[in-house]
């Protein structure tokens, strides 16, 4: 999180509370939890919409558990990356900048991101995080591809018992 007041600011009261007011029990519950630890903490808001019998509806979705939000591509309010602070009764929010997104993403600190917020969250939203490809490789790829180089095919020969085959260890030369 970047400190200070990041470009583009904070949220006023007004945007809050709309979001707020597009909150699940569930979500001003988490929300509320974090107001009552007295703490300061920080969540993340992902705007979701529904089709509805009567229209579409509007949702506020909120993570207080210290993961963030899926980054999804741009197309409006409903994929905007919000980042909600509250500390008491003090409840603030506001767009995460194209760094904060870079950051999540595992990023170095010298890539290049694009000039316009869409334009970098279209990554974002297209891509998967650094850190995760490099933990799938070492704990998934890596040991499967060592397991691949290092298997060698069995070979069964007829044992005395004629319903039995027994497994005979091969080597590079043995061949059979």
């Amino acid at each position: 999180m970047e400190t200070g007041v990041p470009e583009g600011g904070w949220h006023t009261e007004i945007e809050t509370s709309g979001l707020i007011s597009q909150m699940d029990p569930r979500d001003l519950a988490r929300m509320d939890g974090a107001r009552a630890s007295g703490k300061p903490e920080v969540g993340t808001i992902c705007m979701r919409s529904r089709d509805r019998v009567n229209g579409r509806s509007r949702r506020a979705n909120v993570r207080m558990d210290g993961i963030a939000s899926c980054l999804v591509m741009p197309n409006g309010r409903m994929s905007s990356q919000i980042l909600l602070f509250v500390e008491g009764d003090l409840v603030r929010t506001r767009y995460m900048t194209p760094i904060e997104g870079a950051r999540l993403m595992g990023l170095p600190g010298s890539y290049v991101l694009p000039r316009t917020y869409n334009a970098t969250f279209g990554i974002f939203g297209d891509g998967v995080a650094v850190p995760v490809v490099r933990h799938l490789v070492a704990q998934l790829l890596e040991p499967l591809a060592d397991a691949a180089r290092s298997w060698r095919p069995r070979v069964y020969r007829q044992s005395r018992n004629p319903l039995t085959l027994t497994s005979v260890a091969t080597s590079s030369t043995n061949p059979m």
